[in-house]
């Protein structure tokens, strides 16, 4: 678009020269239009090295924000899985907690029922004692004349 509206302006400008001043005006102005051209031309490829620097560090900073989303998700599926663990190993530990408990109360009870048991049995041996005691003299009695029953 640029160019057009340069074209036009050049042919216009080319006729008022021509008009007013003649032949040595028209070589100082095409002299001119050259390094209007050239001037144009330098500022064409200095913007087309800018816009392909620009392009290419998009593509690097595209490059860079991918990989670091990926880096993002797999801390992201990381902390989900260390997530998933710690629940599982929290259950556990609850299960755990309540096996110890049930254990110690299992426990608990044995060794009270034991307790129970072997003082029952004293208490029976005590009293066994007791009757053998007493009953000792008459024992000893019987088994002198026990020789003679046979």
């Amino acid at each position: 678009m640029e160019m057009i509206k340069l074209s036009k302006f050049k042919l216009q400008l080319q006729t008022l020269i021509m008009e007013n001043h003649g032949g040595e005006l028209i070589d100082d102005f095409q002299e001119k239009e050259r390094a209007s051209s050239d001037q144009i031309h330098n500022y064409v490829q200095k913007q087309k090295q800018s816009d392909e620097e620009f392009s290419r560090k998009i593509t690097e900073l595209e490059a860079e924000l991918a990989s670091s989303n990926e880096h993002r998700q797999k801390l992201e599926r990381k902390v989900q899985f260390l997530e998933d663990e710690n629940y599982l190993l929290e259950s556990k530990h609850k299960e755990l907690k309540e096996t110890i408990s049930s254990i110690l109360q299992a426990k608990e009870g044995f060794v009270k029922a034991y307790q129970d048991r072997i003082i029952a049995d004293l208490q029976t041996q005590l009293e066994t004692s007791k009757i053998t005691v007493q009953c000792q003299p008459k024992i000893e009695e019987i088994s002198i004349y026990l020789p003679f029953l046979q």
